[in-house]
């Protein structure tokens, strides 16, 4: 077994290990349960992708499911920077940690989880070829999220509480208007569209690197035999 494998297998089982725990043990009675955190949402889009990443090195696969795998990783980006932002706010108000379970459960999600997934998309299969195919799926699963949040978890959900409203699963979105709320989620767009170009413009420098890097010694040898 090739080391990439290796690190795909032990990641498929961590990414297994908590969905199967998030989704059966964790706390429902807040409206959405666990599923109100894109935290989770990415954990399960992290798990399929992993899934299909195994799948191709295994050759029961033919597709190289960028667009999901880009896709997954940008959210996982986005689960990053509302993690710090929540802790930086109050590093007290865990409630992610308190609704779904234990610490260790916290820092996979929004920690490691997304690490896994980023270093893979981005440095071991170079999902960012065609960025194009990426932007549909991603700019759909952010609205849809969008939507769920503010359509379903806010108006049925009462923590945690806010200056402005409840039930939004990220405290700091209680003390926004809905028109504060609405211009937050658009820069978050924004950011995940230029997130998406970033890491393509990082993947099309590493593939420029890796075929330098194959040419040269080519190069070296065919300099080398008029000389003989």
């Amino acid at each position: 077994m090739s080391a990439t494998l290796l690190f795909r297998w032990i990641t498929f089982l961590l990414t297994a290990g908590f969905c199967i725990r998030i989704a059966l043990f964790s706390d429902y009675a807040p409206f959405g349960g666990p599923f109100r955190y894109l935290a989770v949402w990415a954990l399960f889009f992290s798990f399929f992708s992993v899934s299909r990443l195994i799948a191709i090195m295994e050759r029961r696969s033919a597709r190289r499911w960028d667009a999901v795998i880009s896709m997954a990783a940008v959210v996982n980006v986005l689960v990053l920077f509302l993690f710090w932002r929540s802790a930086a706010r109050d590093p007290n108000l865990m409630q992610l940690g308190r609704d779904i379970g234990p610490y260790v459960d916290l820092i996979y999600l929004s920690v490691v989880g997304p690490c896994l997934q980023i270093i893979d998309a981005v440095f071991v299969h170079r999902a960012f070829r065609g960025p194009k195919r990426g932007f549909p799926l991603l700019i759909g699963v952010l609205a849809l999220y969008v939507l769920w949040i503010e359509a379903a978890v806010r108006p049925f959900g009462d923590v945690p509480f806010g200056r402005v409203t409840s039930g939004l699963p990220y405290a700091f979105l209680n003390d926004l208007s809905l028109m504060e709320r609405a211009v937050l989620y658009a820069i978050t767009l924004g950011i995940a569209v230029l997130l998406m170009v970033a890491f393509a413009l990082i993947s099309a420098k590493m593939r420029r690197l890796m075929v330098r890097s194959r040419t040269r010694p080519s190069q070296g040898g065919a300099r080398a035999t008029p000389g003989r």
